[in-house]
């Protein structure tokens, strides 16, 4: 594991938590690795797994930039919407 994801390994999986023993800890690594490898989408692999990028997956860098832009909009319209209608900032639909 690189140093990255020892980092990582610390602060997004372990969350301060301790170990209790080396079997416990070792099971907890190798859920973390699992994790790691096949469900983290880093930023750096443009929405890949570091596993898919080992399984041959192509990046491709404008696709990955247009989901980000539709997303941002999407994520506007999303807040738009929900703070449309909070009573105590003054919607009339209630």
């Amino acid at each position: 594991m690189a140093i990255v994801g020892l980092h990582i390994y610390k602060s997004e999986f372990m969350v301060g938590k301790l170990s209790e023993d080396i079997t416990s800890h070792l099971k907890s690594l190798d859920k973390f690795m699992s994790y790691y490898n096949h469900h983290r989408y880093p930023c750096r692999l443009y929405g890949k797994t570091p596993m898919q990028i080992v399984n041959g997956d192509i990046i491709d860098k404008h696709l990955y930039t247009q989901k980000i832009k539709e997303a941002q909009v999407a994520r506007v319209k999303t807040n738009q919407n929900f703070n449309a209608c909070i009573p105590n900032l003054g919607c009339n639909s209630f």
